[in-house]
């Protein structure tokens, strides 16, 4: 009997990684039923959506994300990249049957919501972590 995830590395057509919190490891992704990322017409949108199998061997580390940073970079080969985070991970689906559905986050979207000092008069003394 096959593995239907294995079965599947290979047609999937986006090259999909998770990698570990410094960029210096990574493992495919491979084997998805569904990712949806947000560009359109060059303009990025900086959310999506990916859904794997509930038996996939990334699915835990998938679901970490609710607790940790969990990095995730695509790319199609031809020149295009997507990088961001994956977030909210939602397990559901039958016994047996089970998915887990997550929003992915692009870095550009992320970095838009950093708290930053708005006036560049203020010395630097004050603008350290309290």
């Amino acid at each position: 009997m096959v593995n239907p995830i294995s079965a599947a590395i290979g047609a999937n057509p986006l090259n999909l990684r998770v990698w570990n919190h410094d960029y210096t490891a990574n493992r495919k992704l491979a084997g998805y039923i569904d990712v949806e990322l947000g560009e359109e017409f060059g303009v990025v949108l900086g959310q999506g959506s990916i859904t794997v199998p509930a038996q996939h061997p990334l699915a835990g580390r998938i679901m970490q994300a609710s607790s940790d940073v969990v990095p995730l970079t695509a790319d199609n080969g031809n020149g295009w990249e997507w990088t961001g985070q994956v977030v909210d991970p939602i397990a559901e689906g039958k016994p047996g049957r089970e998915t887990i559905t997550a929003t992915l986050v692009n870095e550009i979207r992320h970095l838009q919501y950093q708290p930053a000092w708005p006036s560049t008069r203020t010395p630097l003394e004050i603008q350290t972590k309290r």
